[in-house]
């Protein structure tokens, strides 16, 4: 956390708040890792001194480490993050913990390759029978697997992203569901929302 801190996943269990987010090294370097934070007000946040995780061994350990979502899946805590593998390509792995510090790595959901390839801000939600990933950057793309833990999840080729419109998130109001991102006009950043549809594959659609 020597220079930055960024990208914070927040989940609420038993009356406490788990953040896990991305902590920079020093300007010299700008060593990317995970670091771990629990508050019972979303104020008030205790930190824990060491980060809680670094990339797999099939992953660089110099380079991405970043974005991690978290979600609840039974007992256990499951993770999501940005990082680069040892062949060059964008990964985001997946990690299994049952108290966001240990951590048990479970491959990657989606590696892609190309030039400056980098994913970010992956976010996973399920709905129905299926679970659904979204990344962003040069690797933007939507991906559905039938388990929160599986690898190597199936592109959905029929999700129309936005131009310049990055970090899709997805909500289920209780009434529907809706989407929100964020995208760049003017020099500034902008948070867009809309109204999110699923289709008789029960994959998700925006009409925007």
């Amino acid at each position: 956390d020597a220079s930055v801190v960024s990208a914070p996943s927040i989940q609420l269990l038993n009356g406490t708040y788990y953040m896990v987010y991305t902590g920079f090294g020093p300007a010299s370097n700008y060593l990317q890792r995970v670091g771990y934070a629990t508050s019972t007000d979303l104020y008030s946040w205790t930190r824990l001194s060491n980060p809680t995780y670094a990339p797999p061994s099939w992953a660089q350990s110099n380079t991405d480490c970043r974005d991690s979502h978290i979600i609840r899946d039974g007992s256990q805590w499951v993770m999501y993050t940005c990082v680069q593998h040892n062949d060059g390509s964008g990964a985001v792995s997946i990690d299994t913990s049952p108290d966001l510090n240990s951590w048990t790595n479970q491959g990657w959901a989606v590696k892609k390759s190309g030039p400056n390839m980098a994913l970010e801000s992956p976010f996973v939600f399920q709905n129905g029978t299926k679970w659904f990933l979204f990344t962003s950057s040069s690797g933007v793309g939507a991906y559905t697997a039938t388990s929160p833990t599986a690898t190597n999840w199936t592109p959905i080729s029929s999700f129309s992203f936005l131009p310049d419109c990055y970090a899709y998130e997805f909500v289920n109001t209780g009434s529907g569901w809706v989407a929100g991102a964020f995208f760049w006009r003017l020099n500034r950043n902008y948070l867009k929302f809309w109204k999110v549809e699923f289709d008789a594959n029960g994959d998700p659609f925006i009409d925007y």
